[in-house]
């Protein structure tokens, strides 16, 4: 296998697949196999394995009485050939001011003068008009 690259996952894939098979072998020898020599089976199983990879999925085996071993198996696609899922549309992250904190502008009447500016009292500042300004 000199040439060979495995994509990523793969002998994590290929492990998965080797414990479900294992898993089948111990099914059926409770069920119909009890009793019988597994050898010839497990065999097999391990010989469908090396040919059908990481991708394939085993899903019955059986040793027929006259000796024939069968292995059913089905190949899932590279998971490189499945289509990435297209990424939902998003808004770009924009922080949005929903309310603005505007300080106190002082009056014309307010206006600074030698002594100092002068405060708006609460009166005051209700009587100031509350049209909203742009800027």
């Amino acid at each position: 296998m000199s040439g060979f690259i495995k994509p990523a996952g793969w002998s994590e894939r290929l492990a998965r697949r080797k414990a479900d098979d294992e898993r089948l072998l111990q099914e059926y020898a409770r069920g119909e196999g009890a009793g019988r020599n597994l050898r010839p089976l497990r065999d097999w199983v391990h010989h469908v394995r090396q040919d059908i990879g990481a991708n394939g999925v085993i899903t019955k085996v059986e040793l027929k009485p006259d000796g024939e071993t069968v292995a059913w198996f089905y190949v899932e696609p590279e998971p490189e050939e499945q289509p990435a899922p297209e990424p939902e549309p998003r808004l770009p992250n924009v922080p949005v001011v929903t309310s603005v904190d505007v300080p106190d502008m002082p009056s014309r009447s307010e206006t600074p003068t030698r002594s100092g500016p002068r405060q708006a009292t609460a009166a005051r500042a209700r009587s100031l008009p509350t049209e909203a300004q742009s800027w």
